[in-house]
């Protein structure tokens, strides 16, 4: 499928992580970065991403008062990232989150604890909270994953690699946090990651079934459309 098949109709964040972190969006939403984070490349068909460290002193987020836009509410939304970890064992990684402490209010993306295989949990906080677990991720260490998380109307999914992973009903409203949205780490230096984030963007809305597939295009991370006028012809 082709990259300009996703729409970038409410489009509401989008960071390459490629070296810049500049929101692609044109909503000026731009990163902010604590410490040192490099930037490396994660093979011949993915550009560069961020690299994490699990260093507590380094990480991303909007550093702002608040990014009302990322609370959803009970609005659709999708999230949709490119993460390619260094390690098998781990405790939690949080990839990116609107969150606080550690149980909320707000909505976490994050690698579940354990030993290989990978498996990637969504959670928010709500009158009756939600938690969709993945079934295991079978991608080896060392080659990226795209993840994908969707809700149309009151039905949630959570894509890994192409495939609806997991899918639950609900139609609560995630609670509102003044938390920043934050990548790499729980505020305070927890669930730290060790890996490469990379193409990470969110909508205000649900992204078609095609959509999704387009970022995932078999594997070979094609960007949606509105990375394309960064590349070099």
């Amino acid at each position: 499928m082709a990259a300009s098949a996703v729409s970038q109709t409410n489009l509401a964040g989008a960071w390459s992580l490629d070296g810049v972190l500049t929101d692609a969006s044109g909503n000026g939403r731009t990163l902010t970065m604590t410490g040192t984070i490099a930037y490396t490349a994660q093979g011949s068909q993915f550009r560069t991403g961020a690299k994490f460290d699990a260093n507590a002193s380094n990480y991303l987020n909007r550093n702002t008062t608040d990014d009302a836009v990322f609370d959803f509410g009970a609005g659709e939304f999708t999230l949709s990232l490119w993460v390619n970890f260094s390690v098998g064992t781990t405790g939690e990684m949080v990839l990116m989150e609107k969150f606080v402490a550690t149980s909320g209010p707000g909505w976490t993306l994050y690698r579940k604890t354990g030993a290989l295989p990978i498996t990637f949990e969504f959670f928010c906080d709500m009158a009756s909270d939600l938690t969709l677990t993945g079934a295991a991720a079978h991608q080896p260490i060392g080659k990226p994953h795209h993840v994908a998380v969707r809700r149309s109307v009151n039905t949630w999914t959570l894509w890994v690699n192409g495939v609806q992973n997991v899918s639950a009903s609900n139609s609560g409203t995630i609670a509102d946090t003044t938390a920043d949205l934050q990548f790499g780490q729980r505020a305070g230096g927890t669930s730290l990651l060790n890996g490469t984030l990379s193409d990470v963007a969110i909508w205000t809305r649900a992204l078609t079934d095609a959509e999704i597939l387009t970022l995932w295009n078999n594997g070979l991370g094609e960007p949606a459309a509105y990375y394309l006028a960064r590349r070099p012809a």
